[in-house]
């Protein structure tokens, strides 16, 4: 029997025990910038959303006047499409939404379809002053934002064979619209400003955190919805509610935390501040890891903020590479490929070995924010499975 095997086969049990607390997924990591203006650099570029076939909307702001550009990037053709409109979201399609100032300077809601052609929305109010917004789009080609109309604030929800319909039914009205699934559930704001679920006309209160408002971010196809709140005059925390049940997401020290998406698998990506600087986080079963930890240390990145996360685990987001602003596809590996080279062998043991041995986060294999033997035992279970 070969030495790996056998110590393997005669640690088993402990082997067993320690690997029920893996660590969190490591990722590889490919960085974006779509070309700048001429005679321009980019202040900043991030992602905001990502498909499951790994398109990425991007946004990115030039250094100069400060402009704010929309892109699409097709990983086939690796090309930046340009949007003509701010983008605020990215579905399966792919699908994008987004809005424009008009020449009355009133805000105007487009629609990207997957052939390419805009869909120009109009205001519910009917009248040049009101105005409209498109926030978010999902799976089965709808999208909802808000507008005016003679009452006031009110959401919407779009689809190519319906055209725009109020959020409004007995039960009252949302006001604005920020997310929508699969299923046409949305989360926004009812009439109070207090965060809700539209469910097929019910609307249902998400509750209180802090001492404002819930900003509704996302919402997965098992109706789990993320955004943030306010927890005091100045700052930020993030949270999750599903069922009822409202729980604050915690975070990696003081400062503002923020929670952008989450998938149907319930991993939740965001932003937290890490002493006074901003770094992405990955939060699974509702406990945060700075996703820093999770690529090689040698990588020359910074990840600063998380802005989607696809079916597949893939995160989309915004950071720097060596000092340039780049948007970020963070791509789940094998856990037993430590140095991320695409093979499993010795040097991975020894590269893990080593990190351990410097007490390098991403070496607290069973995440119990301490080193020991436990560490190793569970990095050589899944060291000898190998990978798939």
């Amino acid at each position: 029997m070969p030495r790996t095997a056998a110590l393997v086969a005669a640690l088993a049990p402990t082997l067993i025990a320690a690997s029920a607390s893996a660590g969190p997924p490591r990722y590889t990591i490919q960085g974006f910038a779509p070309p700048p203006p001429p005679n321009r650099a980019w202040e900043d570029v991030g992602g905001t959303a990502i498909t499951d076939d790994a398109r990425l909307l991007i946004t990115a702001t030039d250094d100069l006047f400060y402009n704010q550009v929309s892109f699409l990037y097709d990983p086939a053709t690796q090309t930046f499409e340009p949007i003509p409109f701010q983008a605020s979201d990215l579905a399966n399609g792919p699908l994008v939404c987004g809005s424009y100032r008009n020449v009355d300077n009133r805000s105007r809601a487009n629609i990207r379809r997957p052939d390419g052609t805009l869909v120009y929305l109009e205001p519910l109010g009917g009248h040049w002053y009101d105005e409209i917004a498109a926030n978010a789009v999902n799976n089965s080609g709808q999208a909802v934002g808000w507008s005016t109309d003679d009452n006031g604030d009110i959401a919407w929800i779009w689809d190519a064979a319906a055209g725009l319909q109020p959020l409004s039914s007995s039960s009252g009205r949302l006001t604005w619209a920020f997310a929508i699934n699969d299923s046409a559930k949305v989360a926004g704001w009812d009439q109070s400003a207090n965060a809700a679920l539209w469910d097929d006309g019910e609307i249902i209160p998400l509750g209180v955190l802090g001492v404002g408002q819930l900003w509704p971010a996302a919402i997965n196809n098992a109706d789990q919805i993320v955004g943030r709140y306010r927890v005091d005059p100045f700052g930020f925390r993030a949270f999750h509610w599903h069922d009822g049940d409202l729980q604050d997401l915690g975070d990696l020290g003081p400062g503002d935390v923020f929670a952008r998406d989450i998938n149907d698998q319930g991993l939740i990506v965001g932003a937290a501040d890490v002493e006074d600087a901003p770094r992405a986080v990955l939060w699974i079963d509702g406990e945060p890891r700075d996703l820093n930890h999770q690529i090689a240390p040698s990588s020359g990145w910074v990840l600063q903020d998380a802005g989607g996360i696809n079916s597949l685990g893939q995160i989309t987001g915004r950071g720097s590479y060596h000092g340039q602003p780049m948007a970020f596809i963070l791509t789940p590996t094998c856990d037993a490929d430590f140095d991320g080279d695409g093979a499993v062998n010795t040097l991975d043991f020894l590269t893990f070995l080593n990190a351990w041995n410097l007490r390098l986060p991403s070496a607290d294999w069973n995440n119990d924010d301490q080193f020991n033997s436990l560490d190793l035992l569970a990095f050589l279970a899944d060291w000898a499975s190998g990978c798939p």
